[in-house]
């Protein structure tokens, strides 16, 4: 996939989660690169000019900040409810566009400059207008009556990563929770008991109800991730 702007071709190079890990220009010279976590919209890093940058997200996975190699914050980021961003510097000057071309904003998904909207994978998102300009694809199946809304209207607490059905942000990141203490057992249990010798019995020994307390401790007041989306007064952030 490319684009094309002042008659200047940025080539997109995806993996398999549509998530560019690289932006190269008509002479196929690296001009950007990506590094992501777990989740499918969770950029950590971006190299450009020789520079890199890290990723700092609030609880519905909209990046917040960026900050540089030595730890200073070189961009902040708002949003009304609909994913409309202001752009400040790190002293909170207000800025009109990326200084550094950071790509990833509301929900982490990729944000185009000069329309200002955003690539949601299957549609294209306007968060002037707080909706898609294209019908769901998987129509009513998406269990949704209405095919151009974003996120059942719900944005501060739904995202649709895909474009096609929204899902609860908070509840993906308690699953991620659940399945990292889950590792984290088997992975000391094969390591550390003698009794386990094979990777099979260290993820048989693994204690269910503990990465059950995992997930729910993700969705309780306190929870990691419970205060990241509703914060501490229990109000919608």
């Amino acid at each position: 996939m490319a684009k094309v702007q002042d008659s200047s071709t940025t080539h997109f190079i995806y993996d398999i989660s549509y998530r560019v890990i690289e932006e190269r220009n008509s002479s196929e010279t690296l001009v950007a690169a990506y590094t992501y976590g777990q989740g499918m919209d969770e950029p950590l890093t971006m190299e450009r000019d020789s520079q890199t940058y890290y990723y700092h997200r609030d609880g519905l996975g909209s990046i917040t900040e960026v900050s540089n190699s030595s730890g200073s914050i070189v961009e902040r980021y708002e949003y009304d409810v609909y994913g409309q961003v202001t752009i400040f510097d790190g002293s909170y000057v207000t800025q009109t566009s990326s200084a550094i071309d950071n790509p990833y904003l509301f929900t982490a998904r990729r944000f185009d400059p000069e329309s200002g909207n955003y690539y949601y994978r299957a549609r294209v998102y306007s968060p002037e207008l707080g909706r898609f300009f294209s019908m769901d694809p998987l129509g009513f199946d998406s269990g949704d009556y209405n095919l151009y809304r974003y996120a059942l209207n719900n944005p501060t607490n739904l995202t649709d990563p895909t474009g096609e059905f929204p899902i609860l942000a908070w509840l993906v990141k308690a699953g991620i929770e659940a399945a990292v203490d889950a590792l984290m057992q088997a992975t000391i249990n094969y390591y550390f008991d003698p009794n386990i010798t094979t990777v099979a019995q260290a993820f048989e020994s693994i204690d269910l109800g503990q990465v059950g307390v995992a997930f729910v401790s993700g969705l309780l007041p306190g929870g990691n991730v419970f205060q990241s989306v509703v914060g501490p007064s229990g109000m919608s952030c």
